[in-house]
């Protein structure tokens, strides 16, 4: 569905950029990606991956203080 969508903006997303040293259209890149869940999604095994809740519950305010410390450093 996400590539479907893609493939209906792509025209629209005419911007060229410099991608490993070759022009690139960004429409052609959002559409590349909008198709990687789909490959994600072919690999998938059945199985219950790993248990990151704890993770992901800190990443949110570390990220927080990295924005902080970098505003703090920086600006």
């Amino acid at each position: 569905m996400a590539a479907g969508a893609a493939m209906i903006y792509l025209p629209y997303l005419d911007f060229n950029g410099v991608l490993f040293g070759r022009t690139v259209s960004y429409g052609l890149l959002a559409f590349l990606f909008a198709c990687l869940p789909a490959v994600l999604v072919l690999f998938y095994n059945g199985r219950r991956g790993p248990d990151l809740k704890y993770p992901f519950y800190a990443m949110y305010p570390l990220h927080l203080l990295a924005l902080i410390a970098f505003q703090i450093l920086f600006m």
